[in-house]
């Protein structure tokens, strides 16, 4: 359990949600948003790396994982949204190292009620009920992409689904102590987690992920940076 996660500051992250400050107080202290999250990933990226995209919404690091990994590299971009994944696509523009695997990832193979927001889909996600804007997309656990062949073991992961990164990490517990994982980033929606019901939620992933022997560093408020060390 990080500072991050103590009970005593999730109960100060709640308060302060409650007033609004979380966002301003998160861009006072830290500055441009996702800002280190973009400069820690790319600075982890390798010529030739296999990486993962889950979550890829419109293609922003999609594209930027396919340009640095180069030609011997790969990147699989993991997008269930329809909407999305034209402007997925159209990001991409033909790479021939980058994969697009039109579902969902989370801790069972299914199906699920997914929320289509429209615009820049940034809040689209996997939804526990089913409404006025909801689909109905296919889901699967990294563990079983990677045993049916559809995608190599990543080197790097970046996971980003509005707040179903527990659902993520627990359906890739096999895939998180590969050896062939380097660093894992992941977006922390602690509101969304608490609509879940998963108020303890950024706590268990920080668990799942030290138990798979990743060492782990809080980016900002919301980045969580999990690396394996070099033996």
């Amino acid at each position: 359990m990080s500072i991050m996660t103590r009970p005593t500051t999730m109960a100060l992250r709640r308060f302060m949600r409650k007033l609004g400050l979380t966002k301003p107080l998160a861009m006072l202290i830290h500055g441009g948003y996702e800002e280190r999250l973009d400069k820690a990933m790319m600075a982890s990226l390798r010529l030739g790396d296999c990486a993962w995209d889950i979550g890829a919404n419109v293609g922003l690091y999609t594209a930027k994982f396919s340009d640095v990994v180069g030609e011997q590299g790969r990147v699989f971009a993991f997008e269930p949204s329809p909407h999305n994944l034209v402007s997925l696509k159209q990001a991409i523009n033909g790479q021939a190292n980058v994969r697009i695997l039109e579902v969902a990832l989370a801790d069972f193979d299914g199906e699920a009620s997914f929320e289509e927001t429209g615009g820049t889909g940034v809040t689209s996600r996997l939804s526990n009920e089913e409404g006025e804007t909801s689909i109905t997309v296919p889901v699967l656990r990294a563990d079983d992409v990677i045993a049916r062949g559809d995608a190599a073991p990543p080197n790097i992961v970046k996971i980003d689904v509005e707040g179903f990164e527990l659902a993520v990490l627990k359906g890739m517990e096999a895939t998180l102590r590969h050896k062939a994982i380097r660093e894992i980033f992941v977006e922390v929606h602690f509101t969304q987690l608490d609509g879940l019901g998963v108020q303890d939620g950024a706590r268990q992933i920080e668990d799942l992920l030290t138990a798979a022997g990743l060492t782990l560093k809080w980016l900002d408020n919301s980045h969580l940076w999990a690396s394996r060390t070099s033996s």
